[in-house]
């Protein structure tokens, strides 16, 4: 599975990880200027850049389709996503020092509805949309239109937390609508591909 995603879009993947980077350098001269200090900035930024790098190849890149098939038939297997997404969250937790148990209950909450919902609806009706789908949706939106999600990241002061918030939630949505639930049209996969480039390019260059 691996292999075969990294020969299908190594190019891309590299893309996707020098914006990365240059993310983090932006935000960590961002958390330094407004007096965090720069090793903490670093490795509490450096901490959740997974979630930017795993949305940009979720959302650009050609799926792949081995993955697909062995979620397909494994649906609730989907469920070793809750590792991976609260990984980054507990590294960032510990490097800006600002652990709260309320945190990660939020978000694993956060998690486990879409998570459950998902699999059920890729096991019953896969490929075909249902209320659980409309579940998902409540279920994130409701949260984020109450406010419910304040108290998750206490860490840069200001308005960081609703877009940590939210880059969140797009990663735990793409990985369910692009490899698990097999709904056409869901409006997620927005792939490149060199001949892209290309006609950008012959479009302005002068000559």
């Amino acid at each position: 599975m691996i292999k075969e995603y990294l020969k299908a879009n190594d190019k891309s993947l590299i893309l996707f990880g020098i914006v990365t980077v240059a993310t983090v350098i932006g935000l960590t001269t961002w958390c330094t200027r407004i007096g965090e200090p720069l090793l903490k900035s670093i490795l509490a930024v450096s901490a959740v850049a997974p979630y930017l790098f795993v949305y940009f190849a979720l959302l650009f890149n050609k799926p792949s389709a081995s993955l697909q098939a062995y979620l397909k038939k494994n649906p609730f297997h989907i469920f070793y996503l809750v590792i991976a997404l609260m990984l980054p969250y507990s590294r960032y937790c510990l490097a800006s020092q600002s652990f709260h148990w309320v945190g990660p209950i939020k978000l694993l909450a956060l998690i486990l509805g879409p998570l459950t919902f998902a699999a059920m609806a890729a096991k019953n009706h896969y490929g075909k949309w249902t209320v659980y789908d409309f579940t998902i949706v409540v279920w994130i939106w409701i949260p984020f239109d109450l406010r419910l999600l304040d108290g998750i990241w206490l860490w840069p002061p200001g308005d960081a937390e609703y877009s940590l918030n939210t880059l969140f939630a797009l990663t735990l949505i793409s990985p369910l609508y692009i490899y698990l639930r097999g709904v056409p049209k869901s409006g997620l996969p927005l792939q490149f591909q060199e001949n892209d480039f290309n006609r950008s390019f012959h479009k302005v260059a002068p000559y």
